[in-house]
Formats: structure tokens, sequence, C-alpha cells
């Protein structure tokens, strides 16, 4: 089931819980992305040189494709629980526990293909979290109800409806 409603906060807000599935369209976007990288590296450094950008763009794409398309790492993000106190990231390594704290920023992509979530935390370690989300790794009601969820919240309008339910 990939949203259910958890309980009634203390503002009278509906906290929801996202479960974030492996996306093929973000692999093929990062592997795509990679590639054109690796050639532009080719095509315009000498071999000698563009051996290190391409190693490390290689790297690189294969740690985003394992942590963001598969989750398949131990801090990927399999999970959010969100309501008007904040939102809580589920990781998937169990040894990584559950963080409480995190503030969606202002700076949050919303598309209609694509969602950028920019999370920060305020914590002893202030830290900073971008969850990529696109249409084939949530349910698309779920992912429907989340977009106007960060729009609401980035306008800074009200995430309670008339009726006093929440949009989630």
């Amino acid at each position: 089931m990939p949203m259910k409603q958890v309980h009634k906060g203390a503002t009278g807000t509906t906290a929801a819980t996202i479960h974030v599935t492996p996306s093929r369209l973000l692999c093929v976007w990062i592997v795509a992305l990679a590639a054109v990288s690796i050639v532009l590296c080719s095509r315009y450094l000498p071999s000698t040189i563009a051996v290190f950008p391409v190693t490390a763009i290689v790297l690189i794409g294969a740690y985003l494709v394992a942590r963001d398309a598969l989750l398949i790492m131990p801090n990927s993000v399999i999970g959010m629980r969100m309501d008007a106190g904040g939102c809580e990231i589920v990781w998937r390594s169990a040894k990584l526990r559950s963080d409480r704290g995190w503030a969606v920023h202002h700076t949050s992509f919303v598309g209609s293909w694509l969602t950028v979530i920019v999370l920060s935390s305020a914590g002893a370690e202030a830290a900073s979290r971008c969850i990529l989300i696109l249409p084939d790794s949530v349910e698309s009601s779920t992912f429907r109800r989340l977009r106007v969820w960060l729009r609401w919240k980035a306008g800074g309008g009200s995430k309670v409806r008339s009726d006093g339910s929440s949009v989630f």
C-alpha cells in the first residue's frame, strides 16, 4: 500500500506515509546524463587528462543510480512521513534510525514529471538532503497529493482543507 493514514496530529492535520519504490525513469536519466558527460569529456579533453573526470563521472553515476534510482544503498530513502510538524525520513538500512525533525525547504521543486524535495535538519548536525521523486516511484494519487501539499507549503497556503482534513 503506497500511502496510509497514520494519526491525527496535535494541529488536527492527518499525517501520511509515502513509500518510495525504485524508479526506472530516474535510472535512465542518470545514465543518460553520465553518458553525455563522458562523451563531452572525451571529446574536448586530452585523453591523458580525460581519464580522471570520466572515472569520477562513472563512480558518481553508479552511486546515484544505486542510492536514488534502485534504492539499494543503506542511505537510500524508502519512505517519508509528512505532517504539519515536519518530515520523518525512513532509510533503507535498519541500522540508520528514522530521522525526525526534517523540514521541507522552500527551494523544493514541484513539477508534473519530477518533484525534488529539499529537506533540511536543524539538529546538532545541520544537514540537507534532496529526494527525487518521479511518477514511477510512487502511486499516481500519492504523487498528486504530494505535489499539492508541497505547492501549498511552499506558497505559504494552508495545508488544511475547509472541512478540517489534511491534503493527505
